[in-house]
């Protein structure tokens, strides 16, 4: 009789499952905004190697390069840091190669990419809260970066870079 059918079977059928790791397939809209935060900052240190290298264009693309040099705070700390254009060429491509390969590990969900991300997000925040006390606050760097830090903070933002290895792949 189908009523008296034992229960393991169905407990076999059913498993529980967080429901922060229901959609693991589908990424959070804040990956694909810090993503692009990063891609930013990736086109304003390329901008400034334009500058280094061959001086900006046109006037449109150097008001761009100053807006981004300024608004983003990985390039804004290289300036602040640095005068030599041939070390700022350097630290430019590093984080034009920071950059990059974390957004990639954050596209995979790569716990690697996560950790990579509080650092350099940790980094800008740093130098918003030094030049916050010199007097040169930059309100809109530290607000994104604040943000990022708790988004990135979620528990179901943490699940999904825990869980985030690729189909194919053994842990």
């Amino acid at each position: 009789d189908a009523g008296t059918r034992p229960t393991w079977r169905r407990a076999l059928t059913i498993s529980p499952v967080a429901p922060e790791l229901r959609a693991v397939e589908k990424r959070p809209f804040g990956i694909y905004a810090i993503i692009g935060l990063f891609l930013v900052v990736a086109t304003g240190a390329a901008l400034d190697i334009l500058r280094i290298r061959s001086g900006y264009p046109s006037r449109l693309v150097e008001q761009i390069a100053i807006f981004l040099r300024d608004g983003t705070t990985l390039n804004a700390l290289s300036h602040w840091l640095v005068r030599d254009d041939q070390i700022l060429l350097f630290i430019n491509i590093a984080i034009i190669g920071l950059t990059l390969t974390t957004s990639l590990g954050l596209w995979f969900r790569r716990q690697e990419a996560w950790v990579a991300s509080m650092i350099l997000v940790g980094i800008g925040l740093g130098f918003n809260i030094w030049v916050y006390l010199v007097g040169k606050p930059l309100f809109f760097s530290m607000l994104i970066n604040v943000s990022a830090v708790f988004y990135l903070n979620e528990r179901s933002v943490q699940l999904s870079f825990e869980r985030g290895q690729p189909a194919g792949e053994a842990s």
